[in-house]
């Protein structure tokens, strides 16, 4: 952080984040953990009516999606900062939150049906 100084047409030099409107990569973490422990607990709570493979799938492809749309609405707005890219990213890091939601429980989910030679530690003597 100490090293994002820029100079302005005044001549003195200021941070970064000064001369930005809107911070979106500062709110990623405050949009996302919501989303990501809401999508836990539900599948915690409903975890032997849900299909893991099916949850693991749809959080893969929510995965793709999210960062289809990231890039998408970058092209968009030709990099531009304002509010319309700022909610968008705020939305799109609630979707990645969901997808790591399904994703993370789902894979531990497998994990723990898998066979434990598998997945047990091998040490060499």
């Amino acid at each position: 952080m100490l090293g994002d100084f820029h100079m302005l047409a005044s001549g003195k030099w200021m941070p970064l984040w000064v001369q930005q409107k809107y911070h979106p990569t500062r709110v990623i973490t405050l949009t996302y953990q919501p989303f990501i422990l809401t999508t836990t607990a539900i599948f915690t709570y409903h975890e032997a009516k849900v299909n893991t493979r099916m949850r693991n799938l749809a959080g893969y492809i929510l995965f793709f999606l999210s960062s289809f749309a990231a890039t998408i609405l970058n092209v968009a707005t030709s990099e531009r900062d304002g509010m319309a890219p700022f909610i968008g990213i705020c939305i799109i890091a609630a979707a990645f939150g969901v997808a790591d939601g399904h994703v993370q429980g789902g894979m531990t989910g497998d994990l723990s049906l898998m066979c434990p030679e598998f997945i047990q530690l091998h040490q060499e003597r």
